[in-house]
């Protein structure tokens, strides 16, 4: 890692995504990992390095719902991208974030297609025709509703 020959640290992170196979709750994953994340960058020395999640994500079917709020669900999309959103805004440490990606697109085919339903990235917030999933929703009002830091936090000078 050359960390200190940059201005800005961007981590890629998809806690509770991929490897949460066999994770009870996996959307309980994103907020420690985010710390362990970043108390690792402090330890290495780049605490005075800005860091963005520059990619995060869950992926969800258009339009299906299913009251066990597991994968691919717009329910589990929606809990998922809202508290990565707030757990990265509430964060000392994190300088933003950034969903991956605005709407869902066509990826593989062959045989790696078999991971991907449709063929497609399902991690838009909005499928291939711009309707917006439950997520859309979700990220909206968190963004809407953040004004920063509360008091008693510290600011950016």
């Amino acid at each position: 890692m050359q960390f200190d020959l940059v201005n800005l640290i961007s981590l890629n992170l998809y806690p509770g995504w991929y490897g949460a196979e066999g994770v009870e709750q996996p959307i309980s994953t994103i907020r420690p990992y985010f710390e362990k994340c970043f108390n690792f960058l402090d330890e290495q020395g780049w605490s005075d390095k800005p860091v963005i999640i520059s990619e995060i994500g869950a992926e969800a079917l258009y339009g299906w719902r299913d009251s066990h709020n597991d994968f691919f669900t717009e329910e589990f999309q929606a809990q998922y991208l809202r508290e990565a959103s707030l757990a990265a805004l509430e964060h000392p440490r994190c300088s933003g974030i950034a969903l991956w990606h605005f709407s869902d697109a066509r990826t593989y085919s062959g045989g790696l297609s078999l991971g991907r339903p449709r063929t497609f990235n399902n991690k838009g917030t909005l499928d291939e025709y711009r309707r917006p999933k439950a997520a859309y929703q979700a990220v909206r009002e968190v963004f809407r509703r953040w004004d920063g830091p509360q008091k008693g936090e510290k600011n950016a000078e």
